[in-house]
């Protein structure tokens, strides 16, 4: 687990193992041993039934295709507005931190812009 946040399923099994008393695996009364059949209809897999963060890929994907958000400053907003959606996609409140390790490169590639400085660098060099 990093940052608090559960990443794998082994991730979850360690977390409930090591919450049960004498370390034996107990997962309470109301929960299904198999949520994939009893929730077949519904079932879009163990990520999105346990709530896992998307990986960093499928979060850029979303932020900049589904959510259209082009900046730290509108994706802090975002997140500050709507805790609770960003909660349901299972985007993190900090993708550079949760990130780190796992893609994250900057701000300018997550967010797919050309940061500030490159567009006055641009905008400088412009002769026309």
């Amino acid at each position: 687990m990093t940052h608090g946040v559960i990443s794998s399923w082994f991730d979850v099994y360690t977390h409930i193992y090591s919450k049960t008393n004498n370390n034996t695996l107990s997962i309470g009364a109301y929960l299904p041993n198999r949520p994939d059949l009893m929730y077949a209809t519904e079932w879009q897999g163990w990520d999105e039934f346990l709530g896992l963060i998307r990986s960093y890929n499928e979060t850029r994907y979303m932020v900049q295709h589904v959510l259209k958000l082009h900046s730290r400053l509108t994706y802090e907003v975002f997140i500050y507005e709507n805790p609770k959606r960003a909660e349901l996609l299972r985007i993190p409140a900090l993708p550079w931190i949760v990130y780190e390790n796992k893609g994250w490169i900057d701000d300018e590639h997550f967010f797919g812009c050309i940061s500030i400085n490159d567009r006055m660098m641009n905008e400088s060099l412009d002769l026309s």
